[in-house]
């Protein structure tokens, strides 16, 4: 994780396993700090946090690539477990505290803790060709991560034409009113 410097480990608030990042508590600080990771998705990001300010005015938020994903602010109640969903690709996901108040309202600052990523196998592909005369070669290319495993038929190889798809089929379920 990277961080503008003003993050720190509090082993005094945790939501779990004795520590956690807390924003600056420097009383004077009037500006924003934040905590970032880069990921690549698909797949879930989990984390929790906490925000002990000023109501409305000291927020945290979560950033996802530069945009707004989520945000809390005021008073502390618990701890807010988080599972927040990931497209593919990359994401920089960036924790910001800013603090706008003046005022000194409980501890002026910000936690996150249990930070965690669960990644998910992806099935991606791509063709040279989409569209052509009939009898059109096609190639595809294997982008996949991870092992997918569902599918909507076999692939058969060693034939003509090579690599073709054959759809499974799917039984009719049998029904049986009942009396």
């Amino acid at each position: 994780m990277e961080t503008t410097g003003e993050w720190y480990v509090d082993i005094n608030s945790a939501r779990a396993g004795g520590m956690s990042a807390r924003s600056s508590d420097d009383p004077e600080r009037y500006t924003g700090s934040w905590i970032q990771t880069n990921v690549t998705g698909p797949g879930i990001f989990n984390f929790s946090w906490i925000i002990d300010a000023a109501p409305t005015y000291d927020t945290l938020t979560l950033f996802d690539n530069g945009v707004e994903a989520m945000q809390i602010s005021g008073y502390p109640e618990n701890w807010t477990d988080v599972n927040y969903d990931l497209a593919g690709g990359s994401h920089t996901l960036r924790w910001a505290y800013e603090r706008t108040s003046w005022s000194k309202i409980g501890e002026n600052g910000a936690w996150l803790d249990n930070v965690s990523f669960v990644q998910f196998d992806a099935a991606d592909f791509g063709a040279d060709a989409t569209y052509g005369p009939v009898a059109l070669t096609v190639n595809f290319t294997d982008y996949s991560t991870g092992t997918p495993t569902a599918g909507c038929g076999t692939l058969e190889t060693g034939r003509h034409p090579p690599n073709r798809i054959r759809p499974t089929r799917i039984p009719t379920p049998e029904y049986t009113p009942s009396p």
